[in-house]
């Protein structure tokens, strides 16, 4: 969340803690450039970022800014502008630069926003499961055509327990085959 007004702020915080807290750290920052260190700092650390909430009008550097330098580092983001001073070229250019995902005025309905803030969340972990599945697929398709081809029995057990090792990270792989 990026504000420049420490109230709303904490009031992001709050409504977010108690709606996604279980599921979603929230990170504050008063302004784009103590937000762009924030998220580097998450990148560095391997974290994901599902959503950013940016209000328009702020020092420095205004939202729309601050939403397209996001999104030219993590395009996948959701990017919500939550203003009430925001000029239609702002929202413009938040639209077609950053991929806004909802634009939200100020003051907002702390249900609507909540609801939204939701939705990009949840689309955002639909987002990873479908590049998890997607490497899955992939992951499962090479292994086919590695084995589809083979006629020894032994080299294709070998190259079947060699790929699901791979694929699932195991040290070691045990096939036990059940005779009757």
């Amino acid at each position: 969340c990026v504000d420049d007004e420490k109230i709303i702020l904490d009031s992001l915080e709050e409504q977010i803690a108690s709606r996604l807290g279980r599921e979603f750290d929230c990170e504050l920052a008063e302004g784009g450039e103590e937000a762009l260190e924030i998220i580097a700092d998450l990148a560095d650390e391997g974290r994901e970022l599902a959503v950013v909430i940016s209000d328009q009008l702020m020092p420095h550097m205004k939202g729309d800014e601050f939403l397209i330098k996001v999104h030219k580092s993590h395009p996948e983001t959701l990017k919500i502008l939550l203003t009430g001073q925001a000029s239609i070229d702002a929202v413009r250019n938040a639209i077609n630069n950053a991929r806004l995902y909802r634009y939200v005025v100020k003051p907002w309905e702390e249900n609507d926003l909540m609801l939204t803030v939701e939705e990009a969340a949840r689309s955002y972990l639909q987002y990873l499961q479908l590049l998890e599945h997607n490497r899955l697929l992939r992951s499962l398709n090479r292994a086919t055509q590695e084995i589809s081809g083979e006629i020894d029995l032994q080299r294709l057990v070998n190259k079947f327990m060699q790929n699901v090792i791979d694929n699932t990270g195991a040290e070691k792989g045990f096939l036990i085959v059940e005779k009757e």
